[in-house]
């Protein structure tokens, strides 16, 4: 019982330290430019032209404004 304990706590250790390190790497990225965001959007289902009747462009416009932001993982 003795042994768990200290076992326990290292592999907590371990999932923390891999989480700040991937948050701080993922900071540290460069953020995208346009020609990228824009073939990762075709690729993914946002094409231009892919939105509704009255903004078929609200999709695609959503999507690249995330991209552009960083915030979808490449």
């Amino acid at each position: 019982m003795r042994s768990t304990f200290p076992a326990i706590v290292a592999v907590l250790m371990v999932g923390v330290t891999t989480a700040a390190l991937a948050q701080e790497r993922r900071q540290n990225a460069p953020k995208p430019n346009w020609d990228t965001c824009e073939n990762l959007a075709i690729q993914r289902g946002a094409p231009p032209g892919q939105g509704n009747s009255r903004n078929p462009n609200s999709e695609h416009g959503a999507f690249m404004r995330q991209c552009l932001d960083g915030k979808i993982p490449q």
